[in-house]
């Protein structure tokens, strides 16, 4: 009587499954890890940002006004502009470096803020 042997090697999904269980590890501990130290999500971060944007523009006028009296021309809303941004870089550098916003980005948010 002979016999039939049948073997799968499964030798070539062992990395793939091992990649996709190490994945998971490093994503639920990381998780725990940012809740046990209180880090914020990038959804929190982008709204700090933004205020601090809207706060930066706010700064901006109000320094520019104080040292020239008035908004109305190009290099006025310029150093007003300089204040804020130099204002908001003080203020958020890390979350701006975690969302990596340029300093033009920077810029831009400003800007549109001060309209």
């Amino acid at each position: 009587m002979s016999t039939i042997e049948n073997t799968i090697d499964l030798t070539p999904l062992v990395g793939p499954v091992l990649e996709l269980v190490a994945a998971a590890v490093t994503g639920l501990v990381g998780a725990a890890l940012k809740r046990w130290l209180g880090l914020k999500s990038a959804n929190e971060i982008r709204a700090y940002v933004d205020v601090a944007a809207q706060n930066a523009a706010k700064i901006g006028k109000k320094r520019a006004l104080e040292k020239f009296g008035h908004l109305d021309d190009v290099t006025v809303h310029n150093a007003a502009l300089d204040f804020g941004l130099r204002y908001m870089v003080e203020l958020v550098p890390d979350g701006l470096r975690y969302l990596k916003i340029t300093p033009e980005k920077v810029r831009d948010l400003v800007e549109a803020r001060m309209s």
